[in-house]
């Protein structure tokens, strides 16, 4: 089991790292508590999916009786709702102890997206837990690097962890002579999200886009979007985006 056993270099298991874990669990935003009555209501999904309906209420207790007790699946997907797993409904809704005890007991955050596109840290970020998106950030890292040997993991670390999301925040001004200009805020949110607030000339549009990192590397990827901005570890401040004309951006 890739959770289990010390590394070769003395550092804690993974599955050692997530029972350790410190932070608040968390929990759903305002907004987000009629949902439950939402799941609720439709077509039975409470008495034939009691795990995901726990995950979204952060009953930690009825988790570990229906995995530990009943076998439940701790990754079973509901095709009533585009194959969505118990670790997704968890994130969404902000449940950190959740999210750490079915990862525990075998939920897989490094599993393929589910049919609408999602992963745990997809919906995590979505719905703006951010301490959740944290800690799966952290093991989704943790889980790549577990294989590798001390120096393979320090050149990993410094080649595709060399820009965060916060090295890049602040102010922005863009340029496309002599038809456009744009000045935005780039605000980071963890350590894979970049949102780019600002506002376009002569138009005077405003907009507002999150753009999500590529795996572990340097370049963020515009939300729902094929856009993609490579940034220059030697240079984040400049690049060139767009097609047709030149975008000058200059930190």
């Amino acid at each position: 089991d890739s959770k289990k056993g010390d590394d070769s270099d003395g550092s804690p298991s993974l599955l050692d790292w997530v029972r350790g874990y410190p932070g608040v669990s968390g929990g759903p935003r305002r907004d987000q508590l009629d949902a439950y009555g939402w799941f609720d209501g439709n077509d039975g999904w409470r008495a034939s999916r009691p795990l995901h309906r726990a995950a979204m209420r952060g009953d930690v207790d009825e988790i570990v009786r229906l995995i530990a007790r009943e076998r439940r699946d701790p990754n079973e997907r509901m095709p009533e709702w585009f194959d969505s797993e118990p670790l997704g409904w968890a994130a969404s809704f902000g449940h950190l102890d959740v999210v750490r005890k079915l990862v525990e007991l075998g939920a897989d955050p490094c599993r393929p997206a589910n049919k609408a596109g999602n992963t745990p840290l997809c919906d995590a970020r979505r719905e703006r837990h951010v301490h959740v998106a944290t800690f799966l950030e952290d093991y989704e890292r943790r889980f790549r690097t577990q294989t590798m040997s001390r120096d393979e993991r320090d050149a990993y670390e410094l080649s595709a962890r060399s820009l965060l999301a916060k090295d890049l925040a602040g102010c922005w001004g863009c340029v496309a002579w002599p038809f456009f200009g744009a000045c935005e805020y780039r605000r980071a949110e963890g350590q894979d999200v970049l949102w780019h607030e600002g506002i376009c000339f002569p138009c005077l549009i405003p907009y507002r886009e999150a753009w999500d990192r590529v795996g572990f590397t340097n370049t963020f990827r515009k939300r729902n979007s094929k856009d993609t901005i490579p940034y220059d570890p030697r240079n984040p401040g400049f690049f060139c985006f767009g097609s047709g004309c030149t975008w000058r951006w200059c930190k």
